[in-house]
């Protein structure tokens, strides 16, 4: 199994690459999306309500509104929560992909990574290979606007997000998502042609 990790911070563009390898035959996943399942597990709630108890509801339900105002807070904050819940995430992550065939070409779409190594990462200590996507700030408030995110929401979660020196340290290919969407295919047709064959 050909296991790649797209990393990138919020509006650079890390969904457009992981659907474009989809439609090329990569399995995609998201990891935002496996970790709202995880969240509804009662073992997981538990330790949301412990980390902060503002986030879980009466009736055991995390709030997520909340639960994004805590989490962009701050980055120890953010470290804490992704320390708590990563596991969780790998672990259902791992679930899915046992039930794929071995030849499988993975595509994982990840946003959370801290530090400056992949043997340190729970996700990425286990990639084939990893894809930064970045793009300048005004791409990313353009990308933001379609997506009905304010200036100062995307300038409030980028700041609890890794810098671009981070990710670049961990990365074997780079994309930069700054110029038209011919040069962005040409570009993931030649790191397809090069890790993902």
């Amino acid at each position: 199994m050909n296991v790649i990790y797209v990393i990138g911070g919020i509006c650079n563009g890390k969904s457009i690459l992981g659907k474009s390898f989809a439609q090329k035959g990569a399995v995609y996943f998201d990891l935002d999306k496996i970790s709202q399942f995880v969240l509804e597990k009662p073992e997981v709630i538990e330790q949301v309500k412990k980390l902060s108890d503002v986030v879980v509801v009466e009736n055991g339900i995390i709030d997520k509104e909340a639960l994004q105002d805590y989490l962009f807070s701050n980055k120890l904050v953010t470290h804490a929560f992704d320390r708590a819940i990563f596991p969780h995430i790998k672990e259902e992550l791992d679930r899915q992909l046992s039930d794929l065939d071995d030849d499988s070409i993975v595509v994982v779409e990840y946003s959370g990574y801290f530090g400056d190594s992949r043997d340190e990462d729970i996700f990425l200590k286990d990639a084939d290979a990893v894809v930064w996507v970045e793009s300048r700030l005004k791409d990313k408030i353009e990308r933001g606007k379609k997506r009905g995110i304010e200036n100062f929401e995307l300038t409030w979660r980028m700041r609890v997000q890794p810098y671009d020196e981070e990710y670049e340290a961990v990365a074997d290919y780079v994309i930069h998502n700054n110029s038209t969407i011919e040069a962005l295919d040409e570009r993931i047709d030649e790191i397809w042609a090069s890790c993902c064959k």
